[in-house]
C-alpha cells in the first residue's frame, strides 16, 4: 500500500496551468478542474492548490501506515472496494465498504471502553466478545454517548440494514448503493487520517 501512495507523487507531470496524473480512490476529488477518460484509468488536470492537499495526505497515509499494519489492511480494502466498483461488481465493492465502516465502528467503540478504565476482564468482555455487543448495539451505544451523531447513526443503521438484506436476504446491491457506502467509507478513513 506505501508504493501506491509514493507512486502516485511520482508519477506528478508538471505543466504551466496544471498538474496531470492518476489519482487513488482516497484522494479529495472536489477541487478537480477537468477529466479526460481514457480508457480504464483517468487522468485528471489538478489546481497547484489541489496537489497540496492531495502531497499532505499522502505524507500522512505513508507515516501511519509505517506504524500501523491495521489501518494499512484498511487502506487496502477501500482500495479494493473502488476498483470492485469501477469493475461493477457492487455487491463486493458495498461488503469491502461496510468492512471499513464496521471497522470504524468498532474503533471508536473501543476507545470509549478504554477511556472509561475497566479492569482487563470487563474491557475484553465489552470489545473482543460479540455475544454482548453486536455492531448494532455499538452503533445504538454510540449515540445514546452522543460519540455520534443522529446523521451518523441513521448511515450506519441504513448501511448496516441493507449488508443484512444482502447476506441473509439475497438482496442486491445497486451501483447507488455501492457509491454511498464507499463515500461514508471514504470520510471516515478521512477522519481517521485527521485524527492520526
Amino acid at each position: 500500500m506505501l508504493a501506491l501512495y509514493t507512486q502516485c507523487r511520482v508519477d506528478i507531470e508538471y505543466n504551466p496551468d496544471a498538474f496531470i496524473m492518476n489519482l487513488p480512490w482516497w484522494f479529495n476529488l472536489d477541487n478537480i478542474d477537468y477529466k479526460i477518460f481514457t480508457g480504464s484509468s483517468t487522468d485528471l488536470i489538478l489546481t497547484q492548490e489541489t496537489i497540496a492537499e492531495y502531497n499532505i495526505l499522502s505524507n500522512k497515509a505513508s507515516q501511519i501506515i509505517q506504524t500501523n499494519e491495521k489501518f494499512s489492511t484498511v487502506l487496502d480494502r477501500i482500495d479494493q472496494s473502488y476498483n470492485n466498483m469501477h469493475e461493477e461488481r457492487f455487491s463486493i465493492s458495498f461488503l469491502l465498504s461496510w468492512k471499513i465502516i464496521e471497522y470504524y465502528i468498532n474503533k471508536i467503540w473501543n476507545e470509549l471502553i478504554e477511556r472509561q478504565g475497566f479492569n482487563k476482564t470487563r474491557a475484553k468482555k465489552l470489545t473482543i466478545n460479540p455475544i454482548y455487543l453486536t455492531v448494532d448495539h455499538k452503533i445504538e451505544m454510540l449515540n445514546l454517548y452522543n460519540i455520534i451523531d443522529e446523521e451518523e447513526y441513521l448511515n450506519f443503521i441504513a448501511f448496516k440494514k441493507k449488508r443484512n438484506n444482502f447476506i441473509h436476504k439475497l438482496y442486491v446491491i445497486n451501483k447507488e448503493t455501492a457509491q454511498k457506502a464507499f463515500k461514508l467509507s471514504k470520510a471516515l478513513i478521512n477522519q481517521l487520517l485527521d485524527n492520526q
